[in-house]
């Protein structure tokens, strides 16, 4: 049984998801100055989304395996970073699990 708060996560992750394939369907360019904002994850949501602890999501990191930044001595990942190393653990890099 999931909790609530990794209901709500992987609810975010499927938005995000369906969100990206839209866009690649129907691609409405951005003015230059404009970046799109997305909503920053925890190492515990990570490790919640992926199944793994805390310390894998560590390990992908110092391995430089999963991309992360630092806001306020905490590491942060965006949904995309997530989606990037999970399509490059597939043998033929497209994300959909054939091996």
């Amino acid at each position: 049984m999931r909790t609530p708060s990794a209901e709500a996560l992987i609810q975010r992750y499927e938005k995000y998801v369906l969100e990206e394939l839209a866009s690649e369907a129907e691609p409405t360019p951005l003015p230059a100055e404009t970046e799109p904002r997305t909503q920053l994850m925890t190492t515990d949501e990570v490790a919640e989304l992926l199944n793994v602890s805390r310390r894998v999501v560590w390990e992908l990191v110092g391995r430089q395996e999963l991309s992360r930044i630092r806001v306020g001595g905490q590491l942060r990942f965006r949904a995309e970073w997530i989606d990037e190393y999970l399509k490059r653990q597939t043998r033929n890099g497209n994300g959909d699990g054939i091996h």
